[in-house]
């Protein structure tokens, strides 16, 4: 099962990321990874959201927020088939807004603190993806809004193929280990793999 797109970090460590980030301490990071946070707050506001998805479920997110006036390149990050959520992109994530971008990494429904229940990639995935578009949009006023990427891993990058399918605001798409077809995925050689099921 997917749980970080750097498999070196697992979910403590991912968790002091975050911790840091809110915090400011990185006392208890190794120190390229708290390098990484210092120039993330230095050039980014980190806050944890809420984000009003597809019919009224909310959905679990965390969101870094360029400083200053001049607009910036967005990249939104819908989580990968983990309870873990958002927190898989903590690094990654970090990395984007020390470089300059405004990023928002969500927990699809039905996984981890997100409202609703999994959707398998359906119609409401990619509502709830158009509106954590607008969501960017309402909260960032400093938002290139030509410039609106979608980046995930695994589930979350199918989720990120299809929003950017139906919604034109949509310029790029940074897909990772993604599938074609999710039946197959889960079903592989006629063997439903169990161990995806996130109640499991």
């Amino acid at each position: 099962m997917t749980t970080s797109l750097y498999p070196e970090l697992d979910e403590a460590a991912l968790a002091q990321i975050v911790s840091a980030l809110e915090s400011g301490n990185t006392s208890g990071l190794a120190p390229a990874r708290a390098e990484e946070v210092t120039q993330a707050r230095t050039a980014a506001r980190f806050r944890l959201v809420r984000v009003p998805g597809a019919e009224g479920v909310e959905l679990d997110g965390a969101l870094w927020v360029q400083s200053g006036d001049t607009p910036a390149p967005v990249v939104v990050m819908p989580a990968p088939w983990a309870d873990l959520g958002w927190v898989a992109y903590a690094a990654q994530a970090t990395q984007l807004a020390a470089k300059g971008y405004n990023v928002l990494a969500y927990t699809p429904r039905g996984f981890g603190k997100s409202g609703g229940e999994v959707e398998v990639a359906g119609p409401l995935d990619v509502q709830d993806g158009t509106a954590a578009v607008d969501f960017v949009l309402e909260n960032l006023p400093a938002a290139d809004t030509n410039q609106i990427g979608f980046l995930g891993d695994s589930y979350g990058s199918g989720i990120s193929l299809l929003v950017a399918a139906a919604d034109p605001r949509v310029k790029a798409v940074g897909a990772l280990s993604t599938w074609g077809s999710l039946f197959e995925a889960f079903h592989e050689n006629d063997t439903a793999h169990t161990g995806l099921d996130p109640e499991s």
